[in-house]
């Protein structure tokens, strides 16, 4: 496929699809013809330890999470090549799936493989 018959909103609807899976992922909105908004959390580490050392009470720290969120933007450079921006935090999970979409994408588009930018 060239950046000819290159579409946002189906690299959009592609990459939600993509992400549905990941269980961390809580939320996926379009907030723009060409962007696409996730949201995450992560259990914070420390949660963790204190619903094992302070069991059974501590288990009510396990509802402590960190809430993230990364943007996904789907545009055509200037050589006219199809490109992903992603900006923001997510966790592992949907880093991992990120990446592995990324990979996809400039495989499918451009027939280069590259990895897609992932937040830290």
């Amino acid at each position: 496929m060239t950046s000819a018959s290159f579409d946002t909103d189906a690299v959009i609807d592609w990459l939600a699809a993509g992400l549905s899976g990941v269980t961390s992922a809580t939320d996926f909105q379009r907030v723009a013809q060409d962007r696409l908004q996730i949201r995450s959390e992560r259990v914070e580490w420390w949660a963790v330890l204190i619903a094992i050392f302070a069991f059974p009470i501590g288990l009510l720290a396990l509802l402590i999470k960190e809430r993230m969120a990364c943007e996904v933007r789907v545009f055509v450079d200037s050589d006219g090549r199809p490109q992903l921006a992603v900006t923001g935090s997510a966790n592992g999970a949907v880093r991992k799936r990120l990446k592995k979409l990324g990979r996809e994408f400039y495989r499918h588009y451009t027939g280069v493989r590259q990895s897609a930018a992932v937040p830290a």
